[in-house]
């Protein structure tokens, strides 16, 4: 009666030694590694020998091309009053807040050209439509 316990921990151990065996050969079969596996039973000593080989796969070079960047131009005009122009920027591109809006305004006004935003091609003719429809004049170039 008492070898029945020892044989469920031996046969617990067993279980144990093999799982942590099994998971050695598969990470050594990933790293592309030979690996000997032994394994023992309770009668006599059995030996095996697997050989485990992992074939590498040649995987190709895909980078990605960025979408070219655009410009977003605007140009001053005489015509829009300087709170409406600050109003249309903040409307058109949301991520300009009315500081950065105010300084491009002036931007344009002093100097007759101004940076709005410089973004993908679709984005940009888009942003550039926009302030065109409401009255005031842009124009879109590549960034160089």
């Amino acid at each position: 009666m008492e070898l029945l316990p020892l044989y469920h921990i031996y046969c617990d151990q067993l279980i144990s030694y093999v799982t942590k065996v099994t998971q050695v050969a598969y990470i050594s079969a990933l790293k592309g590694l030979s690996f000997t596996l032994t394994g023992y039973s309770s009668k006599s000593t059995i030996k095996e020998q697997r050989i485990v080989s992992v074939e590498t796969i040649e995987k190709r070079s895909t980078s990605r091309k960025l979408a070219p960047r655009y410009r977003v131009l605007l140009h001053n005009d005489d015509y829009n009053p300087m709170e409406y122009v600050v109003q249309v920027l903040m409307t058109t591109v949301n991520s300009i807040t009315q500081p950065q809006a105010v300084s491009i305004m002036m931007e344009a006004h002093q100097n007759g050209l101004a940076l709005v935003i410089t973004c993908a091609q679709e984005h940009a003719e888009f942003y550039s439509e926009t302030l065109n429809n409401h009255g005031l004049s842009s124009t879109i170039e590549p960034d160089e």
